[in-house]
């Protein structure tokens, strides 16, 4: 019983901390974004789109998924029984599919247009129709996840509702998560992998178009650029993967080694996915110079910390 306690009270202070500092992190990105002219590039845009994709997270699966299985049943109503996947799945799908239009726009414009500068890309209108395009797409593909939530009575002696999946065809549940599976992670992360390691092959190439007509800072504001994308792509991967592969296992009856553990394995999945919503500010304070510096001129304490010689330090 003790052991429980300790485990619930960590695991509730690690979810406070993520959630403080999330929504401090994210809100402060798109507020640096919004407020300043000079801050709106494509790459920024799409980076402000990861960022309200993490709050929407924050304020809906952070707290409501542990507290679920902390009640042991379902307690928040039938809209949210659908809400609750229809949030988070979302959530995810928006996020890939960003970093994969970054990934893409970043190939196009180093790779095959070197000789611009690295933020004349696509037209905004272009980037904001993108982002459109990703919403309107992960909702629909997250929506037959969300239309098969069920709230289903359990009668005395429990007499307590639980909100789980119902479909029709059990084959057509493990078709559906092999398909997410496929679109969430896999096409995404090849197509991500793929223009990372052009871009990387590209720029150390001596005879590379960029080494021959663009300045050495240049260069360097370029590598600096991709690398912060490339942690940013490999921490997201790093967080969510052991969630969506519990759910596949599960989606296809294949976590029987597993079922006593299920929930604790799930809840600490769970955990490391939402740390994902905390990175990307982080990241971006490290190894952005233009977002370093917006934040420390938005936060008093960051400006103390400034005057007083404590600067964050880029290690690439």
């Amino acid at each position: 019983m003790a052991d429980l306690i300790l485990t619930r009270t960590v695991l509730g202070v690690i979810y406070v901390s993520i959630f403080v500092l999330a929504v401090s992190g994210n809100l402060l990105v798109v507020y640096t974004v919004i407020s300043h002219k000079a801050m709106q590039t494509v790459t920024n845009i799409f980076i402000t789109n990861l960022a309200i994709s993490d709050l929407l997270v924050n304020f809906t699966s952070l707290w409501l998924t542990p507290l679920y299985l902390y009640v042991g049943h379902w307690i928040w109503g039938e809209w949210l029984c659908h809400g609750l996947p229809l949030f988070q799945g979302t959530s995810i799908f928006i996020s890939t599919l960003t970093l994969m239009a970054i990934a893409i726009d970043r190939y196009f414009v180093i790779v095959h247009h070197s000789n611009i500068n690295i933020n004349d890309h696509m037209s905004m209108p272009v980037c904001l129709g993108i982002v459109t395009l990703i919403w309107a797409l992960s909702l629909l593909l997250v929506m037959p996840y969300a239309i098969h939530m069920s709230m289903i009575f359990i009668p005395k002696p429990c007499n307590f509702w639980l909100c789980l999946e119902a479909w029709t065809m059990e084959n057509l549940k493990s078709i559906y998560g092999i398909i997410v599976m496929a679109l969430q992670f896999i096409v995404p992360f090849v197509i991500i992998g793929f223009s990372y390691i052009q871009i990387w092959h590209f720029l150390n190439s001596r005879n590379s178009l960029v080494a021959r007509r663009e300045s050495e800072y240049e260069n360097i504001r370029k590598k600096r650029l991709l690398r912060m994308l490339i942690i940013m792509v490999v921490l997201f991967g790093l967080c969510w993967f052991p969630f969506n592969f519990l759910n596949i296992l599960r989606d296809l009856h294949l976590d029987n080694f597993i079922k006593p553990y299920f929930n604790f394995l799930f809840l600490l999945a769970h955990v490391i996915s939402m740390s994902a919503t905390c990175w990307n500010p982080i990241v971006y304070a490290w190894m952005n110079e233009a977002f370093r510096e917006r934040f420390i001129a938005a936060l008093p304490f960051l400006k103390r910390w400034h005057r007083k010689g404590i600067r964050f330090k880029l290690i690439f």
